[in-house]
């Protein structure tokens, strides 16, 4: 819960949670709220069900810049390409 907006959060969910199961959870959750959007890492998983639940789907910018790295590592290991220093 995060007390400062009042809302539920889940700071872990397990990996092996399914589509079916963040739909519960998000639904469950926020059944008394008024709800705009989710902020979320960017598991492929979310999509479906935020969009079930008609609520916008935010990235969380922390995880979408260790994805972006992550890619552009492996491209350029891929590739052989020489990293800019």
């Amino acid at each position: 819960m995060d007390s400062k907006y009042n809302t539920i959060i889940n700071l872990k969910m397990d990996s092996s949670e399914k589509e079916k199961e963040i739909y519960t959870f998000l639904r469950e959750s926020t059944r008394n709220q008024s709800k705009k959007s989710v902020t979320t890492d960017l598991k492929e998983e979310y999509r479906k069900p935020i969009d079930k639940l008609m609520m916008d789907h935010q990235f969380c910018q922390f995880h979408l810049q260790q994805k972006i790295n992550r890619d552009l590592k492996k491209f350029i290991k891929e590739n052989n390409l020489n990293e800019m220093k």
